[in-house]
């Protein structure tokens, strides 16, 4: 199996609060078996 993706950071709300943004796809040979796409807050 292979993944590709990416995921980012900001901060919000006077640096009190961290966003995440991630998203990958994953591959099985040649061929996209699945994409998933996450996103939180923390603060």
């Amino acid at each position: 199996m292979l993944a590709k993706g990416k995921g980012t950071f900001e901060w919000a709300i006077n640096d009190l609060w961290v966003i995440g943004n991630f998203e990958q796809d994953q591959f099985i040979g040649d061929k996209k078996v699945i994409t998933w796409k996450c996103h939180y807050v923390a603060g």
